[in-house]
């Protein structure tokens, strides 16, 4: 019989059980893997590159985990715009589970301490000890399990975001996915995703793909707009001037404004840490990294750049120790991580 989607929820050991019968259902290729609902029911059938990945790399451990070799008919290239939500949704779920795992070590550390500088690095050993790599796959997993109640539909949507993300990941017009591919096979801190992941959607939610193609150029009237949606929670911190923002983005997109260059312009600028505001923690901490003539930076100098954006900073030791833990770091992590993790505190995403 079909195993109970609401009785597995949540348990990844459980699902090891709906692997046999998902090869069964979908043996030579049922034509119910095609015809799932949700909100990717619009998606089309797409002739893919490669039909089928050889599920090789480490952003496929869970997936294989919970599925095992379980290939779905006629896999769907998804599109990017769809992949930047559930990663933002994913990002976020992992963020508040960060938390949560923070705070249950050092609820247990405290009871088994007998100082509170004692209990934090007892937390410390126990949050590192609980770090695995396949975090995010399994809040990608979650995510995706929130929009589907049935086992072959779960799996095959799974499926096709890990493909689609390893196909778009080679594109010129969808190369920050491979920052979502790197944060989720685990190799990479997960704030620069995340940062990623936020604007991308803000750009989708300005200008939907169902109402304007990723070339029909844009009412330059609309991009203040939609900056400051993108920047609504910066205003007095470097001195942000939309008529700065817009002049640049005029210029480095030749003043094609379009869906398409505007993702590009965001795409490419956090990436390479042009962004503005992730250029001006550069700068910041860069002077930082001199005056301490440390390299890497720990979480005292994290707090003492942006104690005065940012207030109480405690809040956010768990997100900079966690990207200790995905680097295989001790205490200090390169500059550009405090600045993904600052710059995404700033946008509202504590």
């Amino acid at each position: 019989g079909v195993p109970d989607p609401v009785a597995i929820q949540g348990n990844i050991a459980d699902r090891n059980q709906i692997v046999s019968w998902l090869n069964e259902k979908l043996e030579g290729g049922s034509a119910s893997a095609s015809r799932i609902g949700g909100p990717f029911a619009q998606i089309p059938v797409a002739e893919r590159p490669h039909a089928t990945s050889q599920m090789d790399g480490p952003h496929w451990a869970t997936y294989k985990t919970v599925f095992g070799s379980f290939v779905p008919y006629l896999p769907r290239l998804i599109p990017v715009e769809f992949l930047d939500l559930l990663m933002l949704r994913a990002f976020k779920l992992l963020k508040k589970k960060v938390k949560s795992r923070y705070d249950q070590c050092l609820d247990t550390a405290v009871g088994r301490s007998s100082s509170m500088q004692t209990a934090k690095m007892f937390a410390e050993r126990l949050f590192r000890e609980a770090y695995d790599r396949a975090d995010l796959q399994i809040a990608l997993l979650e995510v995706i399990e929130g929009f589907y109640c049935f086992p072959e539909q779960v799996a095959k949507v799974y499926y096709e975001v890990l493909s689609s993300l390893e196909t778009l990941a080679g594109t010129s017009d969808s190369s920050h996915t491979s920052v979502y591919l790197q944060c989720v096979a685990g190799t990479s801190a997960p704030a620069a995703g995340h940062l990623l992941s936020l604007v991308m959607h803000s750009i989708t939610l300005c200008w939907p793909g169902t109402t304007l193609s990723a070339d029909e150029p844009l009412d330059e009237r609309e991009v203040p707009m939609f900056l400051k949606m993108v920047y609504s929670n910066d205003d007095g911190i470097f001195r942000l001037t939309l008529d700065d923002l817009i002049t640049d983005m005029l210029v480095n997109t030749n003043r094609n404004l379009t869906r398409s260059s505007i993702r590009s312009y965001f795409a490419d600028g956090i990436e390479s840490l042009k962004e503005y505001m992730l250029a001006s923690q550069m700068a910041l901490l860069t002077r930082k990294s001199i005056a301490t003539q440390w390299a890497e930076l720990d979480f005292e100098d994290f707090t003492d750049v942006n104690h005065s954006a940012l207030g109480d900073t405690s809040p956010l030791y768990c997100d900079f120790l966690y990207a200790c833990c995905t680097l295989n770091k001790t205490s200090r992590v390169p500059p550009r991580e405090v600045a993904f993790i600052a710059v995404l505190t700033m946008k509202g995403q504590r």
